[in-house]
């Protein structure tokens, strides 16, 4: 609600957000953010929060996956998953680990281009630093690392991490913010 209201990111255009866990109830109440955005007179919601809010994939049901990827647009998803997460052991009526939530996802029917948007494309695009890395094989000695893209700030922790392909300070990382909400 606050992001709908405010204008957070005409100040800080490169800070994004992650929402966690689906944003919990986000897609159950997209048409309200939506006519809030409206009766506030801001811009669409694709304007005004979509270029730096996303949400993970951290789902815990079929159904809910299903009605979250329906209604968060797909440039907006990002895979997550809680292996060894909070709810540890399997389920009795799956088979299947309670936090194997990609599962889910593979379940969808989805089309093959949205289907690679949150597993590859987004996150590419959320997490800057990211294409060096893939594109030296992992290694920690990326040439062209641009550190103002991978600043990392969690709630729970509130640490600044350093970048790992360029392992610069977080003092000299400046520009792109990433916020796990």
């Amino acid at each position: 609600m606050q992001l709908i209201q405010g204008d957070l990111f005409k100040d800080f255009p490169t800070l994004k957000f992650i929402v966690l866990h689906g944003g919990g109830a986000a897609a159950f109440h997209w048409s309200r953010y939506r006519g809030i955005a409206q009766q506030l007179r801001k811009p669409p919601l694709s304007e005004h929060l979509l270029k730096n809010v996303f949400f993970d994939t951290c789902v815990y049901d079929v159904n809910g996956m299903d009605y979250h990827v329906r209604t968060i647009p797909a440039d907006n998803l990002v895979f997550a998953s809680e292996m060894i997460g909070a709810v540890q052991g399997i389920d009795p009526e799956t088979g299947y680990h309670f936090d194997d939530t990609k599962r889910h996802l593979d379940r969808l029917n989805l089309d093959e281009t949205v289907k690679e948007k949150p597993f590859s494309g987004n996150a590419r695009r959320v997490f800057g630093g990211l294409d060096n890395v893939m594109k030296t094989g992992g290694s920690s000695d990326a040439a062209n690392c641009d550190p103002a893209d991978n600043r990392f700030i969690t709630r729970a922790a509130s640490a600044a991490l350093p970048c790992r392909p360029c392992r610069q300070p977080a003092a000299a990382r400046t520009r792109g913010w990433l916020l796990v909400v």
